[in-house]
């Protein structure tokens, strides 16, 4: 076994850390120097003189593959606690100062040199600084389950506030009228290669959310439970002809962000239920509005909520997840966390409709399967009052402002388990004399014995009272 370090001989391992930092730093503004002054000047703008900096952390890095035993140019969460997150600092730094070299390099920004400076030298100070705890053989996988959970929670909870925020910085700092280019092209890019009512799956992002924001949103919550409701046993029989056939799932309550919705149908516990099944999202429109956002939501097979994307989809063979509710149902869980009563919207009749036209078309029986939530709508609310999202819906459409607020004022839900009861489903055969009212009815009397028998039996939900209404 290698003998325990001595002080001195730590001493002398972090003086010859910083003394490296240091020298580098030195070399390049040395080089920076000479670049102006001497003939070499010629070669320079004075907008490109100080991108070289940008090079100072990835110089470093390829400096500890070729010295440090067992160090390599990939090596996610390998390493101590400290080692790993004083990569992380660095190589956040880095993508900064290269996202400000891009900025400034096309006039999006005018000043941005110190800031360009700043962050390559903390990117380049903080791997230089990570040699010091390098260990080969340690593993910081804690760090690696909290990094997943929190990229779980900032991508379904807090990248629409991130990505407002970074428009609303781009329209202070930059020119208008490089902006307005820049997102009229984005818009017509995005529209013609990726229409929103179209499948855009990216397999490999789909199994990215399946085996990895799984992870994280288990670490999260806790607890995950997904349960199948069917009823009396003699309907069992009846369940089993669900078969490969199109299933439409109605998911209620519309918490103020329903981001189970978007990975219900991802979780292992529901593709045991429903195995070998292609199940489409179908969200808000105003989801496919929103830069970035957008591509996440359709890379993993989510799609605009409309009556064509929803024929669409099933025409396809696949199975739907949506809200029945839509958003006026958003409106009644946007105020309080510690609400005791819970709101569903039965206004909808249209994906009805589209059911029984869909089973006439295909002559295949459908069925429309409730699933009632419990734990989420709790978990996030908006921080302004319930009547302003109600006005602005009535007026615009959609609620605003929206700015969600959960556990210690951020964007992050509350830590409570989840619970889910998927009931047995109304089933539409082809060509039905069944009307529209009456599978309405069926559909939500199904939605209230599951709510009642359910809340019993998921964690901190016992108290609640559910109201149905009809606006």
């Amino acid at each position: 076994m290698r003998p325990e370090m001595t002080t001195t001989r730590k001493k002398k391992k972090v003086f010859f850390t910083l003394a490296t930092a240091a020298g580098w730093t030195c070399f390049l503004l040395l080089l920076l120097f000479v670049s102006r002054v001497s003939f070499f000047s010629s070669f320079f703008n004075e907008r490109y003189v100080y991108y070289p900096v940008i090079f100072l952390a990835p110089l470093t890095h390829a400096w500890g593959v070729w010295r440090k035993r067992g160090y390599r140019l990939y090596m996610p969460f390998a390493g101590n606690y400290i080692f790993v997150t004083l990569q992380a600092v660095a190589w956040i730094a880095f993508a900064l100062s290269v996202a400000s070299v891009f900025l400034h390099h096309f006039l999006l920004v005018e000043e941005l040199f110190a800031l360009i400076i700043a962050t390559s030298f903390v990117s380049h100070f903080c791997v230089a600084l990570s040699f010091h705890h390098w260990e080969k053989g340690e593993n910081a996988r804690d760090i690696a389950r909290v990094f997943i959970t929190s990229m779980s929670m900032t991508v379904l909870h807090g990248l629409p506030l991130i990505v407002f925020s970074m428009l609303l910085a781009l329209a202070f700092f930059a020119r208008p009228t490089v902006l307005v280019a820049l997102l009229a092209a984005y818009a017509v890019f995005t529209r013609r290669l990726f229409p929103s009512d179209a499948d855009n799956t990216i397999e490999r992002v789909r199994k990215f959310a399946r085996d990895v924001l799984m992870v994280g949103l288990e670490e999260w919550h806790g607890e995950i439970s997904i349960v199948r409701d069917v009823g009396k046993e003699e309907d069992e029989e009846d369940d089993d002809e669900e078969g490969n056939g199109r299933l439409i799932f109605g998911y209620s309550p519309h918490a103020f962000i329903p981001h189970s919705a978007a990975w219900l149908h991802l979780h292992p516990a529901f593709e045991r239920l429903f195995p070998n099944r292609q199940v489409c999202t179908l969200a808000a429109s105003i989801i496919f509005k929103i830069p970035i956002v957008r591509e996440i939501f359709s890379f993993t097979g989510a799609r605009s909520v409309s009556r064509k994307s929803f024929s669409k989809c099933l025409g396809e063979g696949k199975s739907v997840m949506f809200v029945p509710g839509g958003q006026s149902e958003l409106c009644e869980h946007a105020q309080k966390v510690d609400e005791d009563e819970v709101v569903i919207c039965m206004r909808h009749k249209g994906f009805i409709r589209i059911a029984m036209n869909v089973a006439s078309d295909y002559q295949e029986k459908i069925r429309i399967i409730p699933i009632v939530a419990f734990g989420e709508s709790s978990g996030v609310r908006n921080i302004f009052k319930r009547f302003i999202s109600k006005k602005s819906y009535r007026y615009f459409g959609f609620p605003f402002p929206f700015i969600p607020v959960g556990i210690y004022f951020t964007p992050f839900p509350t830590r409570q388990s989840l619970y889910y009861a998927i009931g047995k489903g109304v089933s539409i055969e082809p060509n039905t004399s069944q009307t529209i009212e009456a599978i309405h009815k069926q559909y939500y009397e199904q939605v209230r014995t599951l709510f009642e028998k359910h809340k019993k039996l998921a964690k901190n939900s016992a108290h609640l009272r559910l109201r149905l209404v009809q606006s």
